[in-house]
């Protein structure tokens, strides 16, 4: 009876039995890395449409600070013409004032 305990023992430390070991070994690193790399991704992916939602809020903020510069600007030189007219009629006023 000692010769199927002796089979089984040299099996296991045998060439076949490093390999399997070896085997088995790589397929539970492979798995651990598989799934440390799954969870990576989902991370990465979820911190990267935070940060896309998080970019278009702010570049739409700044368009509207665009849209609103350039509507002041556009008000600033009507005000200044207006300004200028005024200025001319007050002038012309003194000066038709001054000769009588």
């Amino acid at each position: 009876m000692p010769l199927p305990s002796f089979r089984r023992r040299s099996f296991l430390l045998g060439a076949r039995g490093r390999l399997l070991s070896f085997n088995l070994l790589v397929v539970g690193l492979t798995l651990i890395i598989g799934s440390i790399a799954v969870f990576g991704f989902n991370n990465a992916g979820r911190l990267l449409t935070e940060m896309q939602e998080n970019t278009l809020s702010e570049m739409n903020s700044g368009m509207e600070v665009g849209v609103k510069t350039a509507k002041v600007a556009t008000v600033a030189v009507s005000l200044t013409q207006v300004i200028g007219a005024m200025e001319y009629q007050s002038e012309s006023d003194l000066l038709k004032n001054w000769r009588h």
